[in-house]
């Protein structure tokens, strides 16, 4: 081997070259979407690019040119996959009413809230593409509340037209489900028909049935998430407290599910030959993707496993970086938007972690006498959730402080709880009776549960970081510091300075502007709650019932002191939202009227809470609104006008004719077809009874709405 051949830096890899070359090559296309030419002329930059990398190494080993001549087709075909994703567009108009019918794809109940994904939509008549995803209130006690998958749902209402790129914001989650359209019809106006379910459809709901009558509503929904990563039906609190403890990965199919079925297989069939075993798990890997979706971080851990298996033939030497990259290339090329997916941005940080740091870790704590497997397991642990922080901190702003520990300590726990799920799952199939082995499926997921809860409730379980777009420039650092970045001489001074870089970019601060004059609507279920930031001050204002949206608004606007918060009542709900909240946010005091529900005071006061009737007074900007002694909501005085807040069972047709006369702003749940005039600020769109007011806006037709109530302006937070 020659000297220059023997300190190269970097060595060549196809895959990676390719992967690299579609990340960037969709970016382009992004841009493009918005800014025609800067993005065409870079797109066109960088196929010419490619092209003249092949021909330049042209008489090097045959490989270097393939690679970059096949980067510029693939690249190529992603963009035209990404751009007719995007133009592809529903002719309807959507100010009209629509009879619409559709199957039901998926539906969950959560809250009281019916969520159904409609597939095979027809809109007067005719096809439409995309699926169709409905919110319907108050499903409790309906013949709405028995939908299944199968069956038929026929409405007459507004329809909503969700675009997956907006801009250079890009709604993954929509393409992911393959959502085009949304609506909100009234449960009276649903007609549901009941059908049959066939093949996937009945299998999945044979196990869910199984479930739940084995393990509880609560339980068998956690169970069915982590085995299929539908969360859908699980509630927020559960989801929220999961996520908080760092084991929110569980719900998430990806390498850890993929690896626990192949484990299992392999092991049962480790006295055969290496191709059965290859041929046997493949088979069943595929079976399993079909049955969960092909969703991204599910495809990427299947094809890094295949090239796995496939040196159980040929005896080669695994390369996990290339397996990764060539995941990433067949991801994306057949679905270049799963890019913006956050599921697949922290599979593939994880995993890139684990290929780059895991090895180093075991060997530093195999120097100080760790035992073998002890040290696996925290150096896997370790790496994985160093992968997925940057993504953390930008998407969540947020650090599970405990989850390494958390993990570590758990994964025994959750190795036997996923592997007991899936095979009494497989036994229930074949054997009904076979339910009874869910029975040990629930005492796992009891422990799992009681540990997550009580981590989340350990103070400083979670951190709150705003952090920017810079966090991603952390993965170079990374690859300087793994053993694929190769130096003669200075690694250790390179990893130094790698590490400081990688945590400077996690905590540079997101650039943002402050909203001044600002109310932030947040799009609760049954919850009319308002953010109102002054620029120097912001409060809260509502029924704060809906914690999680209302935590999802809070990131939004990057607050992080509450000066006041005014409760349109105060309830065992609402109390135990803001007891939450407060683990969170730096919350002043909060005010509640003396003539509404009290049930909530105890909890706030043990909690340690400000707490006050608003009736003691406080030099604020905000006062309540009576009718007759009776509270009604508060009231903001801008010009002369007054900005009139709401809470979830007020109507403001019921208030008094002196407050109407200086209303200026509402801000309610909906617009009840009376009072045109004045400006909304509702839940529920434009158009749900019919008719529309001078002016409204509703962060469910605009999310992320911003309205200035100085100037009357509305803008889209990013």
């Amino acid at each position: 081997m020659s000297t220059k051949e023997k300190f190269r830096v970097i060595n060549f890899r196809c895959f990676p070259v390719i992967a690299i070359a579609l990340v960037i090559a969709i970016f382009t296309c992004l841009l493009a979407v918005t800014y025609p030419i800067p993005g065409f002329i870079l797109f066109g930059l960088l196929l010419v690019g490619l092209l003249m990398a092949a021909v330049l190494t042209r008489k090097r080993r045959l490989c270097v040119p393939i690679t970059f001549a096949l980067a510029a087709v693939l690249a190529a075909v992603a963009c035209t996959v990404f751009y007719c994703d995007v133009k592809q567009r529903n002719e309807l108009d959507f100010t009209q009413e629509h009879a619409t019918v559709g199957e039901v794809y998926a539906a969950a109940i959560r809250d009281g809230e019916g969520i159904f994904l409609l597939d095979g939509v027809r809109v007067g008549g005719k096809s439409v593409s995309g699926r169709l995803e409905i919110h319907v209130e108050s499903v409790a006690g309906t013949v709405m509340e028995f939908a299944k998958p199968g069956d038929r749902i026929a409405f007459s209402g507004n329809l909503y037209e969700v675009c997956w790129v907006n801009g250079l914001r890009v709604n993954a989650t929509a393409y992911r489900d393959r959502v085009r359209l949304r609506a909100y019809p009234e449960v009276e106006s649903c007609t549901l028909t009941f059908g049959t379910m066939t093949g996937l459809q009945a299998i999945r709901a044979r196990l869910y049935a199984a479930l739940e009558t084995q393990l509880g509503e609560d339980y068998a929904d956690l169970a069915y998430g982590m085995l299929t990563g539908d969360k859908r039906g699980l509630s927020l609190a559960i989801r929220d407290y999961i996520s908080i403890s760092g084991l929110g990965h569980i719900l998430a199919v990806s390498g850890l599910h993929i690896g626990f079925i192949a484990a299992a297989v392999l092991f049962l069939l480790k006295r055969c030959p290496g191709w059965v075993r290859c041929a046997v798990t493949s088979v069943i890997l595929l079976l399993y993707m079909i049955f969960v979706g092909f969703t991204p971080s599910v495809v990427r851990a299947v094809v890094m496993c295949e090239t796995g298996l496939l040196t159980l033939v040929d005896g080669q030497r695994r390369d996990p970086l290339s397996s990764l990259a060539l995941a990433m290339t067949v991801i994306l090329t057949a679905m270049p938007i799963s890019m913006f997916d956050i599921g697949f941005i922290m599979s593939c940080s994880a995993v890139f972690a684990i290929i780059c740091f895991s090895r180093m870790f075991t060997r530093g704590l195999r120097k100080i006498h760790v035992p073998r497997k002890i040290a696996a397991a925290i150096s896997v642990s370790a790496s994985a959730q160093l992968g997925i922080l940057p993504a953390t901190i930008y998407y969540f702003h947020s650090i599970q402080v405990y989850s390494i520990l958390t993990n570590v300590l758990l994964m025994p726990l959750i190795s036997l709880t996923f592997i007991l799920l899936l095979f009494s799952c497989l036994a229930v199939l074949i054997v009904p009776a076979a339910a009874i082995l869910l029975k040990g499926v629930g005492v796992c997921l009891a422990v799992l549960d009681a540990v997550a809860y009580g981590v989340s409730c350990i103070p400083f379980a979670s951190i709150l970081i705003y952090g920017s777009v810079a966090a991603f420039l952390a993965y170079i650092c990374y690859f300087l510091i793994s053993p694929f970045f190769m130096l003669p001489r200075g690694k250790r001074w390179v990893r130094l300075g790698a590490w400081l870089a990688a945590a400077a970019c996690t905590l540079v601060p997101a650039h943002y502007f402050r909203d001044y004059n600002a109310i932030i609507p947040v799009d609760g279920y049954r919850d009319v709650t308002s953010v109102v930031s002054t620029g120097r001050d912001v409060y809260l204002i509502g029924d704060c019932n809906d914690g999680d949206a209302l935590h999802r608004t809070l990131q939004n606007c990057y607050a992080r002191n509450i000066k006041a918060v005014f409760l349109t009542g105060l309830t065992e709900e609402n109390a135990k939202q803001l007891v939450m909240l407060r683990q969170t946010y730096a919350i002043g005091t909060v005010y509640f009227p003396a003539t509404r529900t009290m049930q909530g005071v105890q909890i706030l006061v043990r909690d340690g809470a400000d707490l006050r009737m608003f009736e003691q007074g406080d030099d604020v900007p905000i006062r309540p609104v009576y009718k007759d002694g009776d509270f009604q909501g508060y009231a903001m005085r801008e010009r002369e006008r007054d900005i009139l807040f709401l809470g979830y069972r007020t109507r403001y047709t019921d208030l008094a004719e002196e407050v109407r006369a200086r209303l200026g702003v509402v801000r309610c749940y909906m617009y009840l077809n009376r009072l045109p005039e004045y400006i909304f600020i509702t839940n529920l769109p434009a158009g749900y009874l019919g008719e529309t007011p001078f002016f409204q806006v509703s962060p469910r037709s605009d999310p992320g709405i911003v309205f200035d109530y100085r100037n009357g302006a509305t803008y889209i937070r990013g």
